[in-house]
């Protein structure tokens, strides 16, 4: 790729970040986005969350990118990419196993949502969670659940919540969490499909592989931007489960 080329695209993928494109611009590098791993890897580079360690007070500084669709479902389609190399292991008997998440990073929870305005609360818990404030973080989500009126907002609090739990090793809490966001979701395919992703590592962790297989075949069914890891996570799957 030229230097002019490519100074462009970074041009767009900056204007992307900060919502400066409209929703036809948006597709449009999305699609080169998708095509060319080396401009992966840049909207990823300044996507995520950034530590800044500070000479004054060694503290850490959190740079969190404000929610947008686009660039989360993309920054969550590469680290998903990755996982998929380092999770199709190999056990001593030279049977395919299969291993989930051990941890969700908080800086690939993304918005489903264009209701930006609606999620300060989310935004502000998500912000808590990124800097390891936890219980924090689940006060203001149980009162946004309970105060909130947008099925957006409980849903994405609710996601977050899970998350939270799922990273501490409350499986059945994260479970109950995302199954009950997946069944409340159909309007919302974006976080119906996040959910289940989710709810499919938890089954998972507890070895519920029948459980797992009917959460990852849902996130195929809607064909987002999950589809191509749940397919091969689900021939893995099928595979460990007929040796």
């Amino acid at each position: 790729m030229l230097n002019k080329e490519k100074l462009k695209y970074h041009q767009q993928i900056d204007d992307l970040i900060h919502g400066r494109l409209s929703d036809s611009e948006a597709d449009a590098i999305w699609n080169i986005i998708a095509q060319n791993p080396e401009l992966l890897d840049y909207l990823a580079d300044a996507s995520v969350a950034e530590t800044i360690v500070t000479k004054e007070n060694k503290s850490r500084i959190f740079k969190i990118i404000p929610f947008r669709p686009y660039i989360f479902a993309a920054v969550a389609i590469l680290v998903l990419g990755v996982m998929i190399s380092l999770f199709g292991l190999f056990s001593t008997d030279s049977k395919i196993s299969i291993k989930p998440i051990d941890t969700i990073d908080y800086t690939t929870f993304r918005s489903a949502s264009t209701e930006v305005n609606n999620l300060a609360s989310v935004q502000q818990a998500f912000n808590l969670a990124a800097q390891e404030n936890y219980e924090e973080a689940l006060v203001l989500l149980r009162e946004v659940v309970s105060a909130s009126t947008s099925e957006v907002e409980i849903a994405e609090a609710l996601i977050l919540s899970g998350i939270i739990k799922y990273n501490q090793g409350s499986f059945e809490d994260a479970t109950i969490i995302f199954d009950s966001v997946e069944k409340t979701t159909q309007n919302y395919p974006l976080l119906r499909e996040q959910a289940l992703w989710y709810l499919y590592n938890t089954h998972l962790q507890k070895q519920e592989f029948e459980d797992a297989l009917i959460a990852l075949q849902a996130t195929i069914e809607i064909d987002g931007a999950y589809t191509r890891v749940a397919e091969n996570e689900k021939r893995i799957l099928k595979n460990f489960l007929s040796k």
